[in-house]
């Protein structure tokens, strides 16, 4: 008996030994260890090879496109001067006329994404076509806005020697004609505010600013009253450096209210001379060098020189001395191919880089000649190749190509090489 209690304490005892107690964790075999203790090695997991990409349904993404520059086109023309014939031409009615047929021939060659040109004389001043007339006190009648429109430009240069002819009344009518035909304009202004405004036009993406001077006002200054004069119109001294300063402070201020690119027309010079004085030339480089990327000259009625001018930084400026009339008659019946019937349609490309730097690209001269008949009618034929067009030819026969070869080659020699078209 007492031999069965000893065995039975000692079971119970063996028992108790190999129990776990509540509350301790257990501790697990390594597999590795337990692989040895069978002899099979453990697997490298680095030899593992990674699962398999699921393939994607959608398409991989295009890579974005590379950003492209702005090229853009400015076409620079120039005076619009309508005298008694130009105008008488052009009626179609009592009180109605149509400009429209002047441009017929040449309008497919102005397509610039700014097109400008020199609006000389003041417009409709009294309303309704009334006292329309030519030289010497200008009053065109609207329609040559719609006219000028219908040909492709759609900025007006407004600074000359003839924005006073019909005094304060009739720059004011004026600049609201301006206005009702849809064009902006720059060089004449209504109010001190206006004045001060700078004229920043944005062509695809490019600020452009324009200023515009003109360097007399044919003594009709005391027509205006001393509160609007100093602000009607922009004037300079075109005899002398003397207003060099102040233009270049213009340009200044254009630039810092965010021109990338600046056009400074200037109405200068004597008349009916073929090249510019030596201080219109350092005027102009002087402007160039403050910053004018394209000077724009007139008021000459005939074409004089372009220039490249370098600027001392490496980049260049263009100079045109004169444009030219672009729509006048200033001929004589005994002269029907004197060169104030002579223009220039310069276009000019300007490209912006995606980094945001602007420069000026070519630039080419297509000559032009204003014509007339006999019947005294009017059309503005491109050269070299008038005859091209049956609207010229039959208007004017053949003759247009003699006119037209004598218009190129007078341009020619006056621009030089290297612009004509």
């Amino acid at each position: 008996m007492k031999k069965a209690i000893i065995l039975l304490i000692s079971l119970l005892l063996l028992t108790a030994g190999c129990s776990v107690t509540e509350g301790e964790p257990s501790v697990p075999i390594e597999p590795s260890a337990a692989a040895e203790d069978v002899g099979v090695p453990s697997p490298d997991p680095s030899l593992i090879p990674p699962p398999s990409p699921l393939p994607s349904l959608l398409p991989s993404p295009e890579p974005p496109p590379e950003p492209e520059p702005t090229v853009i086109t400015i076409q620079f023309a120039g005076d619009i001067l309508l005298h008694d014939s130009t105008i008488e031409n052009a009626k179609i009615g009592d009180g109605m006329y149509d400009f429209k047929p002047f441009f017929e021939v040449i309008r497919p060659w102005i397509g610039g994404d700014l097109a400008l040109c020199n609006m000389e004389t003041p417009v409709d001043v009294h309303g309704g076509n009334k006292n329309v007339i030519g030289y010497p006190r200008f009053n065109a009648p609207f329609e040559i806005l719609e006219g000028l429109e219908y040909a492709g430009f759609n900025h007006l240069i407004h600074a000359n020697n003839h924005v006073f002819d019909q005094k304060l009344a009739g720059l004011q009518a004026t600049l609201a004609n301006f206005a009702r035909a849809g064009f902006s304009h720059t060089g004449t202004y209504a109010d001190e505010e206006s004045f001060n405004t700078p004229t920043m036009l944005d062509v695809q993406g490019i600020q452009i600013g324009v200023l515009a001077y003109t360097d007399a006002v044919n003594g009709l200054e005391n027509l205006i009253p001393d509160s609007v004069r100093p602000f009607a119109v922009r004037r300079f001294s075109s005899n002398s450096l003397n207003s060099l300063p102040k233009m270049a402070e213009d340009i200044a201020a254009l630039r810092e209210a965010g021109a990338e690119f600046v056009i400074v027309s200037l109405h200068w010079g004597a008349e009916y001379v073929d090249k510019p004085t030596q201080t219109q030339q350092e005027i102009a480089r002087g402007l160039a060098e403050a910053g004018a990327d394209a000077v724009m000259g007139g008021h000459a009625h005939c074409v004089q020189p372009i220039e490249w001018h370098e600027r001392e930084d490496g980049s260049k400026s263009l100079i045109m001395y004169s444009l030219g009339n672009f729509l006048s008659d200033q001929s004589r019946r005994n002269d029907p191919l004197h060169k104030t019937q002579y223009g220039m349609l310069v276009s000019l490309t300007v490209t912006k880089t995606p980094e945001g730097d602007v420069f000026l690209g070519d630039c080419t001269v297509l000559p032009t000649l204003c014509a007339r008949n006999e019947e005294d009618r009017y059309t503005l034929l491109p050269q070299p190749n008038p005859g091209d067009a049956a609207v010229a030819v039959s208007m004017f026969g053949e003759t247009t190509a003699d006119w037209g070869n004598r218009a190129y080659e007078h341009i020619q020699k006056i621009v030089g090489e290297g612009f004509l078209s």
